[in-house]
């Protein structure tokens, strides 16, 4: 059994990758299923047998399998748990809690660390923070994006570093249909984790390649006068640069 933990700077595509992946017949990602003891250091391998998995507790985490919008989702996960050779979960932030994963999972343990350019994500973020009806804080805006979109680089610069076994994706090449190495960026996400192709699994990279193009790569972004400056000037785009080996 392999243990996949999928993670990035919030805004990322973390819940895209999850639900491409979480196609494929052998493996089973759960949607921030332990959120909250990420920081507690408590995730372990017992916690994904699957009478574990499923016994969703408001301790670990708000996702729940019986309301809401991943109740289908959790399901299909049910269905398909007993036969998986890759088990796990995603949780933007978790890369702040590398360490105690590395030392938890060990060699059966790996870790896809998806980047997307700074002004979709400071966009994003200024979407979700002048929305009144939604939950975001209203002082998570470009700033917050620039601050931790920085901090994930350098953790992730600092695995990278240390020889960990991460696999650092990019949104736009894996979803840009247009982009000569889209299939590139896949078939890279299916090698590290020792995977075939199966049909669901291209026909959902497919999907998702068509929204990307039709939806969200032309999209105008949510960044006012002044603030394209201040992201120039406090994004840390060489390290991201250095990160794609550019």
């Amino acid at each position: 059994m392999k243990y996949l933990f999928i993670g990035g700077a919030p805004r990322s595509g973390t819940s895209a990758l999850t639900e491409l992946l979480s196609t494929h017949e052998r493996v089973a990602i759960g949607m921030e299923r332990f959120k909250f003891c990420y920081s507690k250091k408590s995730v372990t391998k017992e916690m994904f047998t699957k009478d574990n998995f499923f016994r969703f507790d408001s301790t670990q985490t708000n996702i729940d399998d019986k309301n809401g919008k991943y109740v289908d989702f959790y399901q299909k996960l049910s269905n398909k748990f007993d036969g998986s050779s890759i088990v796990g979960d995603k949780y933007p932030q978790l890369y702040k809690f590398w360490p105690s994963l590395f030392e938890n999972f060990g060699e059966d343990g790996r870790f896809l660390f998806i980047m997307r350019d700074i002004e979709d994500v400071a966009s994003s973020f200024n979407v979700r923070a002048s929305n009144p009806k939604d939950k975001w804080p209203e002082e998570n805006n470009y700033k917050k994006a620039v601050e931790i979109w920085n901090q994930s680089l350098l953790i992730a610069a600092k695995a990278k570093s240390e020889n960990k076994n991460i696999c650092i994706v990019s949104y736009s090449k894996l979803f840009d249909s247009e982009s000569y190495a889209c299939d590139e960026e896949m078939l890279k996400i299916i090698r590290y984790l020792d995977l075939s192709d199966n049909e669901e699994l291209i026909l959902e990279h497919k999907k998702l390649q068509e929204k990307y193009v039709s939806h969200i790569k032309n999209k105008s972004k949510l960044i006012f006068e002044g603030q394209e400056q201040y992201i120039k000037e406090k994004a840390n785009k060489s390290l991201y640069f250095e990160l794609f080996g550019l």
